[in-house]
């Protein structure tokens, strides 16, 4: 019995021991968590006020952003405002000025020996008309030049038609019908000629006839492809076939692993090239570089016109080439072809439909001809497809 009871009080008295030494573990391991949760909400709460004090001084800096970009528009629409109220000033003071005479003509007409107060009068009224048109048309002269020097790419297109459902490139059918008239042929006449006589014919109209800006653009651009075509570069004529989508690239030459693009401007001899079209060319040069790794293509800007000195100091800095070349109409136009697949030989006139998409490689024996008699004294005739309107 007495084994029993010490047994019992020494189970009872290790259990509490273990108990105190569990519950003393237990503190030290809630004390150990108090301490790290306390300290993780230190982090916390110093990591939240880092936040806050960023968000506020973002905002801080937004709110000033804010004021300051509202205060730029605000100048730049009083700016705006006074040039285009200058604008309508200058296009005002400038109708007046030219048709003071005709105010002057009315006046007299009331004051002559036999006055004629009713055609003073109806002058008086067509002058008033011609001077809100004159007026009008002034500050559209004065918008537009503006618009010319806040966005340059505008010189690039200002040469188009306005009616864009029209061909300003001549078609085969136009240069047949006006080489019949201009001859003063028959259709008749005109299909008994051979097919050498025709050809003649028609590619002298071409020439021979008043180019619109944008086909004199193209002839030049076509003037200097031929330049390099003819030295055994491979040449894309971006500018001909992609028209407004051509990135400012009017063309893309290639020889040896090497790539050059390529910009021709036919400008009046009394236009400077300036700067910016240097800038614009050495950016899409960037861009091709991009699209095309390996390429490491590098820039040419072609012009019949002289280069600014701002222009000439800027591309010596971005290395880009610049080069006068005057225009030539009498360049050798014709495209002597080789077809890759039947081996035959087809030349190709300026008007034709694909004449921009064909590529010359002399290597094959492929070249430009200054006339039809040097085309077809070396075998090459031109595809029948082509006298559909004859």
């Amino acid at each position: 019995m007495a084994y029993l009871i010490g047994f019992s009080i020494g189970f009872i008295a290790t259990y509490f021991f273990r108990l105190a030494i569990a519950q003393k573990e237990e503190r030290k391991i809630a004390n150990r968590l108090i301490e790290i949760n306390t300290d993780t909400r230190k982090e916390l709460e110093n990591e939240f006020a880092k936040l806050k004090r960023e968000k506020l001084e973002y905002d801080k800096n937004l709110n000033e952003f804010i004021v300051y970009k509202n205060n730029f528009l605000k100048i730049k629409d009083t700016f705006e405002s006074g040039i285009m109220a200058t604008h309508q000033w200058l296009a005002e003071e400038y109708s007046n000025l030219e048709t003071l005479k005709y105010n002057a003509i009315a006046e007299a007409l009331t004051i002559k020996k036999n006055p004629a107060h009713a055609k003073a009068f109806e002058i008086k009224q067509i002058n008033n008309e011609l001077r809100a048109t004159k007026a009008n048309f002034k500050k559209l002269e004065l918008d537009f030049k503006k618009l010319l020097h806040d966005y340059p790419i505008i010189e690039e297109t200002e040469d188009l038609e306005l009616n864009l459902n029209s061909n300003t490139e001549a078609t085969e059918e136009e240069v047949v019908e006006k080489t019949i008239v201009s001859n003063r042929l028959s259709k008749e006449e005109f299909k008994r000629l051979s097919d050498t006589e025709k050809n003649k014919l028609l590619l002298k109209q071409y020439l021979d006839r008043n180019f619109s800006k944008k086909e004199i653009g193209s002839f030049y651009e076509r003037q200097i492809g031929q330049l390099y075509e003819s030295k055994g570069f491979n040449v894309q004529f971006e500018g001909i076939v992609k028209g407004l989508e051509d990135y400012g690239r009017d063309l893309i030459v290639e020889k040896d692993g090497k790539s050059l693009i390529v910009q021709c401007k036919n400008w009046s001899s009394s236009k400077l090239i300036r700067e910016k079209h240097v800038f614009q060319l050495y950016a899409t040069t960037v861009l091709f570089n991009l699209q095309n790794p390996k390429a490491k293509a590098k820039s040419i800007l072609y012009a019949n016109a002289g280069f600014s000195e701002e222009a000439k100091q800027v591309a010596l800095y971005l290395d880009v080439q610049l080069v006068t070349e005057p225009f030539n109409k009498n360049f050798p136009i014709i495209k002597c072809n080789i077809n890759n697949s039947t081996r035959e030989k087809i030349y190709h006139l300026p008007f034709d439909q694909q004449y921009d998409r064909i590529k010359i490689n002399i290597k094959s024996g492929e070249f430009y001809a200054n006339t039809i008699e040097d085309a077809e004294k070396r075998g090459f005739r031109r595809a029948k497809k082509y006298f559909l309107a004859a």
